[in-house]
């Protein structure tokens, strides 16, 4: 790929394959409905955080750091990545945590995380992380961690989204998947979309990309995603990669109507179509690609649309864990997950 030079982990070694559910198209009456498999990618149990983390944390100050600091809910996949990752990469986890409701992910995610970590901190909610714990949203470095920006989102790892999205042109050239009309995406940090409004228009794919907001408004606005683009690409461009400077983005509807009642929180939609899709042969959550599917099932092939790419961004993979590893939780959190 054009970004081969580029420093990273690696993580991902090998391209996420494609699925395509030919029984759901019909159903929706498209021509193709085809998956890409994030949650197959061998690194770290998979999942899209796995490509931005294979970037940022070659990085500094992330690469000579002997610890990270990492924020997100208490079923957060990117903890759950930076969990497997700082035992690979020989650091320790500091976990900070707010609540969300504890379905069987959450707690998967949470278990991997609480066995893994040096230290899980619980702040019940957003906004008492940032009231308790300000410094992990102003500094770089705390007490000596690197702080992992939420959703690990930023410059680098933006770029491990366009890695994704050229991985996807590279299928496209070999015949194992048709150029899509719509790609579908959840949104929250907004780097993944970011990275593949980038991408894709760098591998030439003329598609247009549907962005399901699983995060409020006030924390995804256009305006960031378009700093996000602007990041991404000074940074393609500082290590040389050449047509950026010229490059249209791929242009990014964000829809908001799947939010429901708030970030972390499924909703009806959402449930029914990770029960609809495990129908299929893949499985879901309902709190990110749970809301992206329902945004897909009840667009089906409105304007016209004939081939729809649906990006899984969940982790896919198991990983053994402690059988106390609720007894490693601070005590405010291991009663509402008892």
């Amino acid at each position: 790929m054009i970004i081969d030079a580029l420093p990273r982990v690696g993580f991902v070694k090998e391209p996420s394959p494609i699925s395509f559910l030919p029984e759901l198209a019909a159903e929706l009456g498209l021509a193709q409905l085809s998956v890409k498999r994030d949650d197959l990618i061998s690194g770290l149990l998979g999942g899209t955080k796995v490509r931005k983390l294979d970037y940022l944390l070659a990085t500094e100050p992330f690469a000579s750091a002997a610890g990270l600091h990492g924020i997100g809910a208490i079923g957060s996949g990117l903890l759950a990545a930076l969990a497997m990752a700082c035992a690979q990469l020989d650091k320790k986890l500091i976990a900070h945590c707010f609540y969300e409701p504890p379905d069987g992910y959450v707690l998967d995610n949470l278990a991997l995380v609480a066995s893994r970590a040096e230290k899980v901190c619980f702040y019940g909610s957003r906004l008492r992380m940032g009231l308790e714990k300000p410094s992990l949203f102003r500094r770089p470095i705390v007490d000596g961690y690197a702080v992992v920006p939420p959703g690990a989102t930023n410059a680098a790892g933006v770029i491990g989204a366009v890695a994704g999205a050229l991985e996807l042109g590279e299928q496209i050239k070999k015949g194992i998947v048709p150029s899509p009309d719509v790609v579908y995406v959840p949104l929250g940090s907004m780097g993944t979309v970011a990275g593949l409004s980038v991408g894709l228009a760098l591998a030439n794919i003329r598609t247009r990309l549907v962005a399901v907001a699983a995060i409020e408004k006030p924390f995804s606005k256009e305006a960031k995603l378009e700093a996000l683009v602007r990041e991404a690409s000074a940074a393609l461009t500082k290590y040389g990669v050449s047509g950026v400077t010229a490059l249209r983005p791929v242009p990014v509807a964000i829809v908001r109507d799947q939010l429901g009642a708030g970030y972390g929180k499924p909703t009806v939609a959402s449930l029914d179509a990770c029960s609809r899709l495990q129908q299929h042969g893949l499985t879901i959550e309902p709190v990110y690609s749970g809301k992206a599917m329902a945004a897909l099932l009840a667009a089906g092939n409105s304007n016209g649309v004939r081939h729809v790419l649906f990006w899984q961004t969940r982790r896919g993979g198991s990983a053994t864990v402690q059988e106390n590893w609720r007894t490693r939780l601070p005590s405010s959190l291991r009663g509402l997950v008892a």
